[in-house]
C-alpha cells in the first residue's frame, strides 16, 4: 500500500503544483532523505494531514518559506508585499489538502477516505521518516512524507 501512496502522491503533486501553483516539479532522487539540500534551508516549513480509511497515516509537505511565498502569490493573485503569515500558511496547508485529497480518492474504493484537516508541524518532525519524495521547481525544492499508521492487511510494516 506504502508503494501505491507514494506513487499518488507523487502524481498529486505534479497535479496539484502545475494546475493551481502554475509550478512544475520534478522528482528527485535521494538515498536518504538527510541527503537532501532542502534541509539547508533555516526557514523550512512543514505542514501534516491525517487520513483513515481502507487505511490510516499521515502525509507531510516540507518547503522553504520563498518557495511558499512564490506559491501563495500565484495561488491569491497578490504580490508579496501584501501577503501576511496567515496567507502563505493557509496556501501552504490547502495546498497539502489538495493533494492528499486529490491523491487518495484515487486509492482507495471504500465510500469513505477520512481526511483531517491540514496542520502546521515542526519540519524535524519528518527526519526519521522512511519513505518520502523530493521535488525540485524552478523556484526550490520541497518534500513529502509519508506513514501508514494504521495498514490495510496487504501491507507489512
Amino acid at each position: 500500500m506504502m508503494t501505491n501512496l507514494k506513487i499518488q502522491v507523487v502524481n498529486s503533486i505534479f497535479e496539484v503544483m502545475e494546475t493551481m501553483f502554475f509550478l512544475a516539479a520534478e522528482e528527485q532522487q535521494k538515498s536518504s532523505s538527510k541527503d537532501s539540500a532542502l534541509f539547508e534551508f533555516s526557514d523550512l516549513k512543514a505542514c501534516c494531514i491525517d487520513f483513515s480509511g481502507g487505511f490510516s497515516g499521515k502525509i507531510y509537505l516540507v518547503a522553504p518559506l520563498a518557495l511558499l511565498r512564490l506559491m501563495t502569490e500565484y495561488f491569491l493573485g497578490e504580490k508579496g508585499d501584501n501577503l501576511t503569515d496567515e496567507h502563505i500558511d493557509g496556501t501552504f496547508t490547502e495546498a497539502l489538502n489538495m493533494i492528499a485529497g486529490n491523491a487518495l480518492r484515487k486509492l482507495d474504493d471504500q465510500p469513505y477516505m477520512g481526511l483531517g484537516l491540514p496542520k502546521l508541524v515542526d519540519p524535524s518532525q519528518v527526519m526519521n521518516i522512511e519513505d518520502y519524495a523530493f521535488f525540485n521547481t524552478v523556484d526550490g525544492p520541497m518534500a513529502s512524507f509519508f506513514e501508514l499508521t494504521s495498514p490495510d492487511e496487504n501491507h507489512k510494516k
